[in-house]
């Protein structure tokens, strides 16, 4: 089968405009080339600028001609079919996977021959067609997941199409690459407004955290409107998981009769290496589903990295040679920090726990003292309140480290000798220092 495609090189109000535009012109010459040398030289005449301009217009239009039908291979359209628990949810008079597998019938006895359906189920991994899921295990859902293994699977990336079908996950879907190949998503369930379920939402905590640290873990709760119980008093849990077993750390209680709440749970860490939490809900009677009363959520606990806190009032070389190599090391956290405005600091690097610093040098000792390694670069004392001086004095009294980089603005030269920062420069300095000599010189160590 023929089929003639346009793809004009502009939109169709200007195209309609340039085909008016040689229409009207050849009117207009017409009649004067007649007036001049008669009906049929005019003709002769008028017909090559005539050719040459249907051929511009032409090109413009830039016409394909598609030859469809001609390849024996029938086309590879690939079926996800989400296999998870909450599939099996009879929401309706029938469950959804009833439901999907009944579209997937009516897809495959309504294609063309020239389509070819493969029917892909998925849960928490992509599976091979034909596989079939245990009875009665608990299984999630992972569409990002499912998505990107189109893209990594040579037998699958050369598909010429993917149709989803599912009831969504409990994740927000965030993929790295999107498939190459079109996808169509079709959604299977029925209206929540009668309900009579609760469950937990998003679950919010971080990826990794460093030994012996705490993190917040938070979590949205939500209830629908059939829900028939009280929920003014239902009781949240965090559990942690440790082999198959599970215990209880913390617990709260919430109020869910609005249908929406938060919880926030304040997590010791304890021990290195990925560490599982379970967030928890009572399970009601005659509830929908238990499937989505409790959520998992992983959290790598890594050995504690050296914190390094680099801080200047104007920016020099030394920064650009700090960040790279300190920035590069993964043992090592380092953030900078320099002057924007005249009270306003630009914070780059690892800012975990650490946004109070956007206003200047911290004077809380609670602050200053998350980090094992403070900078400093090469700026006027002037330029540091006493607050700041008393502070980073006190840091270097309990145990901190202290690194002092040479500059035109260090030391004596920078006014640093009769300020609270003088005791703590590694020589006694003077105002009257000799300027700084530049060049190249043997290091001797």
């Amino acid at each position: 089968m023929r089929a003639l495609e346009w793809n004009p090189a502009f939109g169709p109000f200007i195209t309609a405009l340039v085909v008016l535009g040689a229409g009207v012109y050849f009117f207009v010459l017409f009649p004067r080339l007649v007036a001049r040398h008669g009906r049929m030289n005019a003709w002769l005449l008028l017909l090559p600028k005539m050719v040459v301009a249907g051929l511009l217009v032409l090109a413009l239009l830039d016409p394909d001609l598609k030859l469809a039908g001609w390849n024996s291979s029938p086309a590879k359209v690939l079926i996800l079919e989400d296999i998870s628990s909450s599939m099996d949810l009879r929401d309706d008079s029938s469950t959804r996977r009833e439901r999907a597998e009944a579209l997937i019938r009516q897809l495959e006895s309504g294609a063309p021959p020239s389509i070819h359906f493969e029917v892909l189920p998925f849960d928490a991994t992509l599976h091979e067609a034909g596989y079939q899921p245990k009875t009665n295990a608990e299984r999630g859902t992972d569409i990002a997941a499912a998505l990107q293994t189109l893209g990594t699977k040579a037998n699958l990336a050369d598909s010429d199409g993917a149709i989803l079908v599912t009831d969504g996950g409990d994740e927000t879907v965030d993929l790295a690459s999107v498939p190459s190949m079109p996808l169509a998503i079709v959604g299977v369930g029925s209206s929540p407004e009668t309900w009579n379920d609760i469950g937990i939402g998003a679950v919010t905590a971080p990826a990794s955290v460093e030994e012996k640290s705490q993190f917040d873990l938070e979590a949205d709760l939500y209830a629908r409107p059939g829900t028939h119980e009280s929920l003014n008093a239902l009781k949240v849990s965090l559990e942690e998981g440790h082999d198959k077993n599970w215990t209880e750390v913390q617990s709260q209680t919430v109020d869910l009769s609005s249908l929406h709440a938060a919880v926030s749970f304040h997590v010791q860490v304890n021990g290195t290496g990925p560490q599982r939490y379970r967030v928890r809900l009572p399970e009601l009677p005659g509830e929908l589903t238990y499937a989505n009363n409790s959520r998992i959520v992983n959290v790598q606990v890594q050995q504690r990295a050296l914190h390094v806190l680099y801080f200047t009032q104007e920016l020099g070389v030394d920064y650009k040679y700090l960040r790279t190599e300190l920035g590069a090391d993964p043992g090592v956290a380092f953030t900078a920090m320099y002057r924007v405005l005249e009270d306003q600091f630009t914070v780059q690097g690892d800012r975990t726990g650490f946004q109070d610093l956007s206003q200047g040098f911290p004077t809380n000792d609670d602050v200053l003292k998350r980090y094992d390694c403070v900078v400093l670069g090469s700026f006027g004392a002037s330029q540091f309140t006493d607050a700041q001086q008393q502070t980073l004095v006190r840091y270097v009294e309990n145990g901190g480290a202290l690194i002092l980089l040479g500059g035109e603005s260090s030391f004596g030269r920078g006014g640093y000798g009769d300020t609270k920062m003088g005791p703590l420069m590694p020589w006694t300095i003077r105002d009257d220092e000799p300027d700084m000599a530049t060049g190249s010189f043997p290091v001797t160590v």
